[in-house]
């Protein structure tokens, strides 16, 4: 009962604020988070919308993700900046190709990271990796690795200098 009147006084403070704030400052759209709740409205259809904010839960894959990233970008360092290079080349043309509205930039390190995620078993050094992607950005596209792409260019870099 008192979290149930905690609420309620809750609500009535995040209305009283929103009311201000459209009022004294002519805001349109606004969003949030206020104690355990969260907010947003839309400008379209003029509606604020309040719920309570829920904690994710954290999963083993949540947690073996992580550390794939966090050894990619280790990895990241000892790459071949030619291979980098290529890598931010393909990026942009991925990001030319398949535009989303969620994706504003995209980077070299953004695929590589991705690249490292749809390896099934850990990968520890860049031979390694080697071993399982590829060399280059086209041996990469053939095992199916990263996307094909449209235009026909000829990735030739190695991931590590011969």
């Amino acid at each position: 009962m008192k979290n149930q009147r905690e609420n309620a006084s809750s609500i009535k403070l995040i209305k009283e604020l929103w009311d201000y704030l459209i009022f004294a400052y002519d805001i349109k759209t606004l969003s949030g988070r206020f104690g355990n709740f969260v907010f947003y409205s839309f400008e379209k259809t003029r509606k604020t919308y309040l719920r309570t904010y829920r904690y994710p839960n954290l999963t083993t894959q949540n947690h073996l993700n992580g550390r794939k990233i966090q050894f990619a970008s280790l990895l990241w360092k000892q790459v071949n900046n030619d291979f980098k290079a290529d890598l931010n080349e393909y990026a942009k043309m991925f990001h030319r190709q398949y535009r989303q509205n969620k994706s504003l930039y995209i980077t070299g390190y953004n695929i590589f990271s991705k690249c490292i995620l749809k390896i099934t078993h850990p990968v520890n050094t860049l031979e390694e990796l080697q071993e399982i992607a590829g060399n280059t950005i086209n041996q990469w596209i053939l095992n199916a690795y990263l996307d094909k792409l449209d235009s026909e260019i000829n990735f030739t870099t190695h991931l590590i200098k011969p």
